[in-house]
């Protein structure tokens, strides 16, 4: 069996267990085969434990970065000496990681990140998954009060109007709180990535997929709700949702009442799974409320 086809093998039977992952589906596992497979392209690092786990370290181009480096960690499901292993090999790893690495560690394999805990390497990001009307659900259950968006307007995206103060949005709230943006602690914001940055919300913006709402205060831009909808072979119709917000506006149940709007609308477009990523705890929360499940967390290089 080659390193491939063991990482292969292990990564399916994680996924096996999330009732939202098809595996029965034609293609599924050429498909899960085709992810991994392009850690080869610029492979840096292969570490097997025959039969048993696999870590690979490699690099790839992102939106913001061309030279990222990422990680892979598959283990045997309930094998603690697996587990270890991995461990072993990512505390080796550790002293000469690159800033920008990170590994997504499937909470099957928590006990990795445990066994890390006095290494550079920690846990940020938690990935996030569940139904959308499940979610619809769990949030209104809570009450979101009527007087939550008072004084605030919510009109559509126009880019003529909106895209640039958007654009400085999030660069402000994510240089005001780094810890919650896409770029590993460790990684400086040079001039150069902040432009690439600028830039790919830019694009996000402007795709039409996405259906972008913009919290207005008089003629000020205070916050922008978004969500897309993408095609996932082994999921279906998968959504997400990115809510940013200026200080002014925070505290006060407006990301709840724009949530509200944007997964009826998912809801309406049937659908399937509603899917992101966070280090925000009150998202966190949030997402415990709307009944959202745990699906992996993603380990970086501590700044």
């Amino acid at each position: 069996m080659s390193v491939l086809e063991l990482a292969v093998d292990l990564r399916c039977a994680a996924l096996a267990r999330y009732p939202e992952i098809h595996l029965d589906r034609p293609g599924a596992r050429d498909l899960v085969a085709r992810r991994i497979d392009r850690a080869y392209a610029d492979l840096e690092d292969e570490r097997v434990l025959p039969g048993r786990a696999v870590v690979l370290l490699w690099r790839e181009s992102l939106p913001w970065l061309d030279d990222a480096q990422r990680g892979l960690v598959e283990a045997r499901l309930g094998d603690d000496e697996a587990l270890a292993w991995c461990a072993e090999q990512l505390r080796e790893m550790a002293p000469t990681l690159d800033p920008s690495f990170s590994v997504v560690i499937d909470p099957a394999h928590a006990g990795v990140i445990s066994l890390l805990r006095d290494t550079r390497l920690q846990p940020r990001m938690r990935l996030l998954h569940g139904p959308p009307g499940r979610a619809l659900e769990g949030l209104r259950s809570g009450g979101i009060p009527a007087e939550t968006l008072h004084g605030l307007t919510v009109e559509p995206f126009d880019a003529p109007r909106h895209l640039e103060a958007i654009v400085a949005l999030l660069r402000d709230v994510f240089t005001e709180r780094p810890e919650l943006g896409m770029l590993p602690p460790a990684l400086a914001v040079t001039p150069a990535i902040q432009a690439r940055l600028d830039d790919f919300s830019r694009e996000n913006l402007r795709d039409e997929s996405s259906e972008v709402l913009v919290v207005m205060h008089g003629d000020q831009v205070v916050g922008q709700a978004s969500a897309h909808v993408r095609q996932d072979d082994l999921v279906g119709r998968v959504g997400g949702v990115a809510i940013a917000l200026a200080p002014s506006v925070r505290g006060r149940g407006v990301g709840k009442a724009l949530y509200e709007k944007l997964l009826e609308r998912l809801v309406a477009q049937d659908v399937d799974l509603l899917r992101g990523r966070t280090a925000n705890p009150a998202v966190i929360h949030l997402a415990a409320v709307m009944g959202r499940e745990l699906r992996g967390f993603e380990v970086e290089c501590a700044g």
